[in-house]
Order: C-alpha cells, then sequence, then structure tokens
C-alpha cells in the first residue's frame, strides 16, 4: 500500500469515526431559536471544527503543501492561506445559513443537512472501496 493510499484511508476513518460525535452535540430536544444558556459559541464552533476537519480533504492538502514550500517561510505561508481559505469559506456557509434561516423552517434545513451529511459520507466510503 503506497503512503498516499494510506493516509486516504486514515482520513476516511478519520471522518467517519468523528460522525457520531458531530451528532452527538447537536440541539436535541431544544425549542427552535431557543438560546442556548451556559454555552459558548466560540467553544461548541471550535471542537465541532477540530473534529470535522481531522483527516478530511483539506488538511491532506494542507499537508501536501506544507511538504512542497520548505522553512519557516513555507510552514507560515500555507498556514496563513489555508486560514484565509477557511475562513472565507465558513463566511460563506454562515451567510448560506443565515440565508436559509430566514426562508425555511428549521427541520426542513436539519433535514437537508442530514441527507446531505450522509450522502458525502457514502460517497467518500464508495471512493475508499473503488481506490483499492
Amino acid at each position: 500500500m503506497t503512503p498516499r493510499r494510506a493516509g486516504r484511508r486514515v482520513a476516511h476513518v478519520a471522518a467517519n469515526a468523528s460522525s457520531p460525535v458531530l451528532m452527538s452535540i447537536t440541539r436535541r430536544g431544544v425549542a427552535p431559536n431557543a438560546p442556548v444558556e451556559g454555552s459558548s459559541a466560540v467553544l461548541a464552533a471550535s471542537v465541532a471544527f477540530f473534529l470535522a476537519e481531522l483527516g478530511d480533504k483539506t488538511m491532506l492538502a494542507t499537508i501536501t503543501l506544507a511538504t512542497q514550500y520548505q522553512g519557516w517561510g513555507g510552514v507560515v505561508g500555507v498556514w496563513a492561506g489555508s486560514t484565509v481559505g477557511m475562513v472565507v469559506a465558513d463566511g460563506l456557509a454562515i451567510l448560506a445559513g443565515r440565508l436559509l434561516e430566514r426562508r425555511l423552517p428549521e427541520r426542513a434545513v436539519r433535514i437537508g443537512a442530514a441527507v446531505l451529511f450522509v450522502a458525502l459520507g457514502i460517497w467518500l466510503a464508495v471512493e475508499a472501496l473503488l481506490a483499492r
């Protein structure tokens, strides 16, 4: 098995293993739009992103870029570039979430997100199996 193929398998396992954790931190049994008391949006987002980003394709792309740009200038450049790219992508996701919140009921958004999550998981699993 090549290192690249092994890296892909590790990424798929990490992504699939973190799925139940991510699903467990959703707000079950809470009234729609009810504020969550005693919680920190920054902490919740940080934990969710840390778990979601472990071993994903973005992380593998960042590792690949880091191997191509040597020295501290490369390390800082890759870190800054990946951070800016993630901030822009997350900003778009936040705006899309706000727009969907205004136009669709929360239940529809949750069901749509769950369907998309499962579909992407199946896609990654099929891709991993076909890569053999």
